[in-house]
């Protein structure tokens, strides 16, 4: 564990060095509120890849089960930042995830044949070792898997324009785009164009003209 607080599971690595020990846990359980300090913030914006990393919070309850098993249930609160794949422009997002899952010896879990783990799977129990429950890793885990892979501002679209495809950004957006100028519809219209033709070879106007 390093002085910044970040610690491993595997090849897991999480910032927030948030620690619950059974120890210390009443046989009723506990309820826990927690924010993640500035420093941790920053950790957390370098390790995710984004531009930011505002607030993160998380209030859960520990319920002991059988089997020195224990359920956490609660949840996380974050804002962050992101790049908008449309527009490009940075952008703030809350994020809001609930999470729910049980904390297991690790020796109820290492060698079971009756049981096939996933580890991307919410059912799936984390480990208790020595005593020890890294509810900062699961956090982590959660708001890691909230992220959208594909951010885009609220408002923002593609917009299809006769020189191709370019973004149409929120109107309230600095570089929001204007609408453009209105394009004369018989000017551009195939029957309007043959009727010009007629009338330069005959003299005479259309009939469609009357």
């Amino acid at each position: 564990m390093n002085e910044c607080g970040s610690s491993k599971r595997g090849n897991s690595v999480t910032v927030l060095n948030w620690i619950e020990r059974t120890t210390e846990l009443a046989r009723t359980g506990a309820k826990r509120q927690r924010q993640a300090s500035s420093v941790e913030c920053e950790l957390l914006t370098r390790q995710l890849g984004i531009p930011a990393c505002k607030a993160l919070s998380v209030i859960y309850t520990l319920k002991p089960l059988d089997g020195a098993r224990f359920r956490l249930s609660g949840e996380v609160r974050s804002v962050i930042v992101q790049i908008c794949v449309v527009t490009l422009e940075e952008f703030e997002q809350q994020i809001v995830e609930p999470v729910n899952t049980e904390f297991w010896p690790v020796d109820q879990i290492i060698g079971r044949d009756d049981v096939t783990f996933d580890p991307l799977s919410e059912d799936d129990p984390e480990p208790i070792r020595n005593g020890k429950m890294e509810v900062g890793l699961l956090i982590y885990e959660v708001l890691a898997g909230a992220l959208d892979p594909f951010p885009r501002q609220l408002g923002s679209e593609l917009e299809r324009t006769s020189s191709g495809v370019r973004p149409n950004q929120p109107k309230n957006s600095p570089g929001g785009t204007s609408p453009e100028p209105t394009i004369d519809e018989d000017k551009q219209h195939p029957f309007a164009v043959l009727a010009s033709l007629h009338t330069q070879v005959t003299g005479k106007p259309s009939a469609d003209d009357d």
